[in-house]
């Protein structure tokens, strides 16, 4: 609103000197002008003896900054919640919490004076306060997520940061941050065991895991399951053993994750671990011989690790000796010593792959010990490839569990061999080092490794391929063995012993999946994935009779399905009728629909829904099989694409639920316990068994669970 000295006492005008003056309309005086009238007000009541009133602005006035602001904020009091919690604010002094619970606040009227503001805001940080409780919900989700000490808000450094943050608000100590935290996981135990009482399709992984320094083993498990297109992975914890890793003790541990989670048996419809006898054997026992499935991703590893030379070590199920999986950053870290590697390269016969490659492992090896030969690689890719200190990279160790990591190796390796060629050769002829620089591998050696390289990469595509936890991966099975097996024989070797290899990881391959398309699981799966359909299969008779015994499997699910969905509205419509009135017997029986009524529930009676009468196979399905698959590329997730296709082929939908929710690998329990590993460090080497598996399920949970608003 304009002021009041304007119009009848001032208006605006040129100036002599050309900035804008304000002109007495009562008077000759001008002043000057700089957005303030204070000046006019002045002149009106002294010269004019008029004593005019500024007129005050709407909404109380300016807005004051809280007395706690810093310069340049107007108050550092907003919404404090994470990104994701998008919770509406509703008062200027207190907001809604998420996963806190609060009361309903509506936002104060203009005529709530600073100072109660003050008060109210005060207020809102102590303790059990909304900011104070919003607060503590994000400093429990940090702790978890970023792996922090329960020590951390005790000490100073953090403490002057709140401080300096937020005066008002005082960070917990550590045994109520204990405390707090076990509420929390009590809450989010609650919620994620209702989520999983209504899933009817659960797949559970399973591994084994051995801490390091204390040598206690634990049994982890997680929880897979989809609702819709939407898939939800959750990890359970990870149980101490207190005995022997036998079949019955791996019972009880399972029985007790069931009946403590409240996950029942019915509904688990898959349990998917690695290839250990006991760890099989407990499965098959606990809930039954169908409901057991090997992992794919381990499978690949096994065929892995014997086409490189490397002898795979029992699985975690079954050492005597267990030895930790650590994170892959941790096992990039450590180097073998030069006894094993010595070993290692007198075990390895003489032209065999695993000559060549101990021969690199020493080079790696070298590098990553030698200050001198790592700077002089980090200066020659800065000067010959232009690149910054940050963007260049090293060389990469063979870590013995993992089959890929050797790839790995090979293939950073071929890409600096020219630039660790001429540091090796620099370093041997000036003797800078105090180590000697091990020997270059020849020309032949490296034209080896290339073909090596091309060799093994489909197979670690499909390794990659197979080990997602919030992916459809056992439709993808079929097709991913398919792919491996052309790309393998497509291979051309120029070397003999690239051509041995060829012919075992052929041989292999036919070993582990020449049968995969019997296992009517994964043919299932396949032909559920509208991305695959019958063309994942091969086309000769044989697979065709497969897939076409798989095709009538199929059909007898959804049949199954249409007559349970039948008789589900065939008893709505008799409860229907029954709460209508009793009075529908005493109603008189009409001759002229008499006949016709009769003959309607006789039909109904006899009625085999939906089935062709030509072979049997439903009509849903062979629609369904009969449209082309959709693309892989825009379609990644066949669970997305079935919304599409869910009220055209509803009770095909029904079955693909169930088939294309299911794992196959047990790759995320293995990630559970690289996270187990990363929360049991040498900052936290007082944890209990019961607070490890405590914090391994939070620091799984994701923003939007974590700030969930609580159900009432």
């Amino acid at each position: 609103m304009p002021s009041p000295v304007w119009g009848e006492w001032f208006t605006k005008v040129k100036g002599k000197d050309g900035k804008t003056k304000a002109q007495c309309q009562k008077c000759p005086t001008q002043f000057a002008f700089h957005s303030c009238t204070s000046n006019l007000f002045t002149h009106i009541k002294s010269v004019h003896g008029v004593d005019l009133k500024p007129t005050p602005p709407k909404g109380g006035g300016r807005k004051k900054r809280s007395f706690h602001s810093f310069e340049g904020e107007e108050d550092i009091d907003g919404d404090l919640s994470p990104p994701a919690a998008k919770e509406p604010r509703t008062s200027t002094t207190e907001c809604e919490t998420p996963g806190t619970p609060t009361s309903k606040t509506t936002r104060p009227s203009p005529s709530t004076s600073p100072l109660q503001r003050c008060v109210n805001n005060i207020g809102s940080f102590s303790a059990g306060g909304t900011r104070d409780s919003m607060c503590n919900n994000a400093l429990m989700y940090m702790m978890m997520k970023d792996g922090l000490p329960l020590d951390t808000p005790e000490k100073k450094g953090f403490r002057l940061f709140v401080r300096t943050l937020q005066p008002l608000y005082k960070a917990p100590s550590e045994p109520t941050l204990t405390r707090m935290l076990e509420e929390k996981y009590n809450y989010l135990r609650g919620v994620v065991g209702a989520m999983l009482a209504e899933a009817r399709h659960i797949t559970l992984t399973a591994d084994i895991w051995t801490q390091k320094g204390t040598m206690k083993s634990f049994l982890g498990v997680t929880a897979h399951f989809c609702k819709g297109p939407l898939t939800y992975a959750f990890e359970l914890g990870a149980r101490f053993l207190m005995e022997r890793k036998t079949t019955e003790n791996l019972r009880v541990a399972f029985r007790s994750f069931c009946e403590d989670w409240k996950i029942e048996y019915d509904n688990v419809r898959l349990v998917v671990t690695d290839g250990g006898a006991n760890i099989k054997a407990a499965v098959k026992a606990e809930f039954g011989p169908g409901k057991h499935l090997s992992c794919m991703s381990h499978q690949f590893n096994n065929i892995g690790q014997k086409i490189i030379g490397n002898e795979p070590l029992p699985v975690p199920s079954e050492r005597v000796t267990p030895t930790a999986p650590a994170p892959a950053a941790e096992e990039e870290d450590e180097d073998p010593d030069e006894e094993v590697l010595e070993a290692e390269a007198a075990a390895a016969g003489p032209g065999t792959i695993r000559e060549v490659m101990v021969k690199v492992k020493k080079i790696v090896r070298f590098f990553r010990q030698s200050e001198v030969a790592t700077s002089k690689l980090t200066e020659l890719q800065q000067t010959e490839q232009g690149l910054k200190e940050g963007q260049c990279i090293k060389l990469i160790q063979e870590v013995r569990t993992r089959w890929n990591s050797g790839f790995d190796m090979l293939e950073r390796f071929l890409k600096l061999a020219p630039l660790v060629s001429r540091v090796l050769l620099d370093l041997q002829r000036k003797r800078v080092s105090k180590a000697r620089p091990p020997d270059m591998v020849t020309v032949e050696e490296e034209d080896i490794l290339k073909e090596v390289k091309e060799l093994l990469a489909p197979l670690a595509r499909a390794t990659k391929e197979l080990s997602g936890d919030k992916t459809v991966t056992l439709s993808k099975c079929i097709p991913v063995v398919r792919n491996l097996r052309r790309d393998t024989e497509k291979f051309s070797p120029t070397t003999p012993l690239s051509f041995n290899m060829k012919q075992d990881l052929l041989n292999l391959l036919n070993k582990s999946f020449g049968l995969i398309e019997e296992v009517k699981l994964y043919t299932t799966a396949t032909l559920l994935d509208p991305r695959f359909k019958k063309v994942a299969f091969y086309q000769d008779q044989l697979t065709q009779r497969r897939v076409y015994d798989a095709v009538v499997h199929l059909g007898q699910l959804v049949k199954a399905r249409m007559r349970a969905s039948a008789t589900a509205a065939a008893d709505a419509l008799t409860e229907q009728a029954a709460a209508a009135g009793d009075n529908q017997a005493e109603r008189p029986v009409d001759d002229f629909w008499g006949d016709f009524d009769q003959e309607v529930q006789q039909q109904a009676a006899t009625a085999r829904p939906g089935e062709d009468a030509g072979n049997g196979i439903p009509v849903q399905l062979q629609m369904y099989l009969s449209t082309p698959p959709v693309s892989r590329v825009d379609n990644p997730n066949p669970l997305q694409s079935w919304e599409c296709l869910k009220n055209e082929y509803k009770d095909v939908y029904a079955v693909a639920q169930e088939y294309l929710s299911l794992l196959a690998t047990s790759v995320p329990s293995e990630r559970m316990f690289s996270h187990a590993g990363n929360i049991a460090n040498n900052l936290r080497n007082r944890l209990t068994g019961k607070h490890l598996e405590m914090f391994v399920f939070l620091s799984s949970c994701s923003e939007e669970l974590w700030f969930a608003p609580k159900k009432k």
